[in-house]
């Protein structure tokens, strides 16, 4: 192979620096993040904003220079984790990037532990798993995947689950759960959920078959039966009088939370029963308060748009539900938990007992998401030129001072690390 071209930004000039990093080291143990990154982007492009003509004038010096075969193997020596972003980095749409398979087999004969970080919470890991094997990448396993879906459940379950751990198991969640979302994100959730407890969102994908959208029907879902009998009734024992034939109410379903992810079955029908999972029991309805938590908005991402197709035509993302059910209930979500929120590096770094983020670099198509993501974490920073977005992209985050948006470091494509021929 020839060598290949890095690009590399000024405001990193050595190599490795990475002086974006939200996370603060606690001792020898996961590192502590700041509860609120979105927060601490605003205020570092504020900050940034006021040394516009520096960037400017930096953004005017970048070059371009070829990276030798020696500092592959350094940076490739440097780090233990290589987290990639899956759309754009290692397929695009149906079809896997040219050397693909061989870069992380090759990856993996170095001895990196390579994790796949995915906004895409419409299919669970046990799909993204037949999916790499579909696409011929073979070897990928289950806790190897970490997407949106994941890291909300386990939001969730950090919110919710009652009782102490035993051991290393995480207490299950004894509540239902209502979902604005894909088969792929249910399975996610249930998996958090104790026997019996059910996920609710399935049901209503087809309004018509449901009896339509009738607004003053569906304003009695909490004290009427007016909701299609839960999928999973027949082993749920948690559904306080419904489940059958006749249908369900909200007060039989009583939900703990609404988690909203990527759904291509939306509906007015989804968004009203939502809205009213969030607005909680009407007044007139006896609830206890003292002991009645507060129904959480969990959202798996704010992806506003998608690539679709070879041509990378974009459709509606996930932020499109999450904006609408935030719009109508006046609420923001209670967590975010995709890329670039640091929830899933929380969890990535919980479960892989990773205590110097440093040691991980996030390779992605996108500023905004997987840069911006591995940015706050406080990793190394790689943006690949397969998917979304190229130079000319980071050279308007420069000129805008959008420091929090620039990679460490550019190339062509993941098969970079690939050795020379």
């Amino acid at each position: 192979m020839t060598a290949l071209a890095f690009f590399f930004c000024m405001h990193t000039r050595i190599l490795f620096s990475s002086p974006h990093c939200f996370y603060s080291p606690v001792g020898n143990g996961v590192p502590s993040f700041d509860e609120d990154p979105a927060a601490k982007v605003a205020t570092m492009n504020k900050a940034s904003m006021g040394n516009a003509a520096s960037v400017a004038t930096k953004a005017a010096e970048v070059s371009r220079r070829t990276a030798t075969a020696a500092e592959v193997a350094e940076l490739l020596a440097s780090v233990r984790y290589v987290l990639l972003d899956l759309d754009g980095v290692v397929w695009s749409g149906q079809h896997v990037l040219p050397k693909i398979p061989q870069t992380l087999a090759y990856l993996r004969s170095c001895g990196k532990q390579i994790r796949f970080l995915t906004n895409n919470a419409s299919v669970s890991r046990a799909g993204f798993v037949r999916r790499f094997q579909r696409r011929g990448i073979e070897g990928v396993q289950e806790q190897e995947v970490y997407n949106s879906g994941f890291a909300a459940a386990l939001r969730l379950q950090s919110m919710l689950a009652s009782g102490k751990s035993t051991g290393s198991e995480r207490p299950l969640v004894e509540r239902n759960v209502f979902v604005v979302g894909e088969d792929g994100l249910h399975e996610e959730v249930r998996r958090v959920l104790a026997p019996g407890y059910v996920t609710y969102g399935l049901e209503l994908h087809d309004a018509e078959k449901c009896g339509g959208y009738d607004a003053n029907v569906v304003a009695t879902a909490w004290e009427r039966r007016v909701l299609p009998a839960a999928i999973q009734a027949s082993s749920c024992r948690a559904i306080a009088g419904g489940g059958g034939a006749g249908g369900i109410s909200l007060s039989d379903l009583d939900p703990a939370a609404v988690v909203v992810g990527l759904d291509l079955h939306f509906n007015m029908l989804k968004l009203a029963c939502a809205l009213l999972c969030l607005q909680g029991r009407p007044a007139a309805q006896p609830v206890n308060t003292d002991t009645t938590p507060p129904t959480y908005f969990i959202a798996t991402n704010e992806d506003p748009l998608i690539p679709v197709g070879e041509g990378g035509v974009l459709l509606p993302g996930a932020g499109g539900m999450v904006s609408a059910l935030s719009t109508v209930s006046g609420r923001s979500p209670d967590a975010v938990c995709g890329k670039p929120y640091v929830d899933m590096a929380k969890i990535l770094f919980e479960e892989e007992g990773i205590t110097d983020p440093q040691e991980c670099l996030m390779v992605g198509d996108r500023l905004t998401t997987d840069v911006a993501f591995g940015n706050a974490a406080g990793c190394r920073t790689m943006l690949v030129l397969t998917g979304a977005e190229n130079l000319d992209d980071v050279r308007k985050a420069e000129q805008a001072g959008h420091t929090f948006l620039l990679p460490d470091f550019i190339a062509p494509s993941l098969s970079v690390f690939l050795p020379p021929a």
